[in-house]
């Protein structure tokens, strides 16, 4: 859903700004979307990271208990800025 979710907002005919979170899963499918290399792809334009003990979302709290280090990854998309069009494979 996460890869989903960016192809939309990079799909976008008019200009979007977007927050969107996640968990940071480097071995899930969208983690290469999002990083390249050691760096972020070009379209992130800022990043966040932090704890899920400060976020509720649901029943987040019991699904990630006991995962010390697991961290959440809140992104910045502005397409005004980007040229998404190779990014819409």
């Amino acid at each position: 859903m996460v890869a989903k979710c960016i192809r939309h907002v990079l799909g976008a005919k008019s200009d979007v700004l977007a927050y969107i979170s996640f968990p940071e899963w480097k071995s899930q499918n969208f983690w290469p979307m999002i990083v390249r290399g050691d760096h972020f792809a070009p379209f992130v334009s800022c990043v966040y990271y932090s704890h899920p003990n400060y976020i509720g979302y649901n029943d987040s709290y019991r699904t990630l208990k006991g995962r010390k280090g697991f961290r959440f990854v809140t992104i910045f998309i502005d397409t005004k800025f980007q040229d998404n069009k190779v990014y819409q494979k």
